[in-house]
């Protein structure tokens, strides 16, 4: 800000953020005194000046500058003519002197009004600047008769009364009067009147300037004093203090995820600033306000910002962190367990930080993003290793296999009927069930099937079955034995007897037919005697099941002594 102030009393708010706060401020001059003839009046005082700088900011404050008029000229006449004294300003400046009702001659100049500066934080004034004071009037003839000069008074650096200057005597009889006093702290006096045609003439002196001051403790002269013509005025010139970063700095960059590092600024004008805020990449933030630094744990690479607030503004700094993060590996099977001969998919990523992958048993380097059918023939462990910057990470997954059962089964080619088979049997892996399986088929084709709990084990060595047959009439005719294993999975294996056929003897032993009487040999038909036959029996021998008896001509038979003769089928 630069600023100047002229006549009038000025009202100015200081914001808190001024800095270098600086004031040139200036008593107006008093007037020149009236001529006389070839003698000219007393010359004008001029009013002080003088520049400061403002000791105490950081604060809102109000200053008031009051400015003053300078002192009017004076004139020439009888009894008139005097120079009003300046108006305004902290102290008005005295009028001058009239000359004298006698004849001729010069008034008086007024003396100047002084400046100042009200300060609210002092509660008081803290500078004035007096005015400068009238001239004298002159007298006719002698040049030595001209009026005195008005005249100035030194800064001071303490407070003073401040009152306006005095006036300047008056002439009674013929001559000049006096100049007005200066005001000011105090107010200068006014000039004394001259005589006409006496050497005491240039006694009619010029007012003094009125006492100029300022306080020490609240502001700072920068300047010698120094004279000033015209109006008082003053000037008024700071700057905004702008708080901003001067340092944004991390203790360790780049770091691995888990690690303490230390985030420090600095910054100007740090009074002026009402809150501070640190904000991460994820967008946390971290109230820092009247701090230089903090200790945090980042998670994740990006920009941090640090950003103050100041009243009208705020202002931020950034710096690039880079958190390395530890390489965590996903190790995946589409299918677990599967199947002897079977594939399965094998999938793997890497999340993190890392810059290779290797995968063992048999896929190796690799991208750190992938997969690849796999299909072992046992289980089989697969390991995944990935390096970083930030570290390594190991991962490994199991595909088990499963095997189906393995079974044997041994046992004779065919069975005589009446007898028992006795089967051989081994098993690994029917760790489900284990069973045999007994098809039986007779003479009429029937089929009768029987399921033999073998117990399901990890394995079974080498161990013995005995089959008790169920012979009947019909058979059986032959036999299928069979055993089924389910292992993990129900994988399911078998074993399968060749079948076993049953020796059944359906063909008698030979026997003689009685013979037919006074029959020739070969005649036909043979006849059975036409007698009953009640005591001859036939022994059929040598047959394992019930036979039909056929004969090529009717005949009935009594069958184990039933008593009842029946027609045997016709061949």
């Amino acid at each position: 800000m630069n600023n100047t102030y002229y006549r009038g009393t000025h009202t100015v708010a200081i914001p808190d953020r001024a800095i270098n706060v600086r004031i040139t401020i200036a008593g107006s001059q008093g007037g020149n005194g009236g001529v006389d003839g070839n003698n000219s009046g007393g010359t004008r005082g001029p009013g002080r000046k003088k520049s400061f700088r403002l000791n105490n900011t950081g604060f809102s404050r109000t200053l008031y500058f009051y400015i003053g008029k300078s002192g009017g000229n004076a004139s020439s006449g009888s009894n008139t003519g005097r120079g009003s004294g300046g108006s305004g300003g902290v102290a008005s400046g005295g009028r001058g002197g009239n000359p004298g009702p006698q004849g001729w001659s010069g008034g008086g100049g007024g003396g100047g009004a002084a400046s100042g500066v009200y300060d609210t934080y002092a509660g008081q004034y803290i500078i004035v600047a007096g005015g400068g004071g009238g001239g004298g009037g002159a007298s006719y003839p002698d040049s030595y008769l001209r009026g005195g000069n008005g005249n100035s008074s030194q800064f001071l650096s303490y407070r003073s009364s401040i009152s306006s200057g005095s006036q300047g005597t008056s002439q009674s009889f013929d001559g000049g009067g006096g100049g007005g006093g200066g005001g000011g702290a105090r107010g200068g006096a006014g000039g004394r009147e001259g005589a006409d045609r006496r050497a005491g003439g240039y006694a009619s002196t010029g007012g003094r300037g009125g006492g100029s001051y300022y306080v020490s403790s609240y502001v700072t002269s920068t300047g010698g004093d120094q004279n000033h013509y015209g109006d008082g005025y003053a000037t008024l010139q700071y700057d905004l203090a702008t708080p901003t970063f001067n340092s944004f700095t991390v203790s360790r960059n780049p770091i691995i995820r888990g690690d303490v590092v230390s985030f420090s600024w600095s910054t100007t004008y740090t009074s002026f600033i009402s809150r501070m805020t640190l904000t991460s990449p994820e967008g946390t933030v971290y109230t820092v306000t009247g701090t230089t630094s903090i200790s945090l744990q980042p998670q994740v690479s990006g920009t941090w910002t640090v950003r103050l607030y100041y009243s009208g503004g705020s202002h931020q700094a950034y710096i690039g962190h880079i958190v390395y993060i530890p390489p965590t590996i996903t190790l995946e099977l589409s299918d677990n367990p599967i199947p002897l001969g079977t594939q399965s998919k094998l999938s793997w990523s890497v999340s993190g930080d890392a810059t290779s992958i290797n995968i063992q048993p048999g896929i190796g380097n690799s991208n750190l993003s992938s997969f690849q059918q796999v299909a072992p023939t046992q289980t089989t462990t697969y390991t995944a290793y990935a390096n970083g910057p930030a570290g390594s990470a190991t991962e490994e997954v199991t595909l088990t296999v499963w095997t189906a059962p393995e079974l044997s089964l041994a046992g004779p080619f065919s069975v005589d009927y009446g007898n028992n088979v006795t089967l051989t049997h081994s098993q690994i892996r029917s760790t489900s069930s284990y069973n045999l399986t007994i098809v039986m088929t007779d003479l009429d084709y029937n089929v009768t099937t029987e399921t033999v709990d073998l117990g399901a084990s990890q394995e079974t060595s080498q161990t013995t079955y005995t089959h008790v047959i169920p012979w009947h009439s019909r058979g059986p005719a032959n036999i299928q034995y069979t055993t089924v294993g389910v292992g993990v999975g129900g994988l399911t294996e078998q074993s399968i007897l060749p079948i076993v056929n049953c020796n059944i003897d359906r063909d008698p032993d030979a026997f003689d037919v009685p013979e037919s009487e006074e029959k020739i040999r070969d005649e036909a038909p043979v006849i059975t005697p036409d007698v009953e036959v009640t005591t001859l029996q036939v022994l059929v021998t040598d047959i394992d099941i019930p036979v039909k008896i056929k004969a090529d001509a009717p005949i009935q038979v009594e069958i184990d002594n039933s008593g009842i003769f029946v027609d045997v089928e016709r061949i």
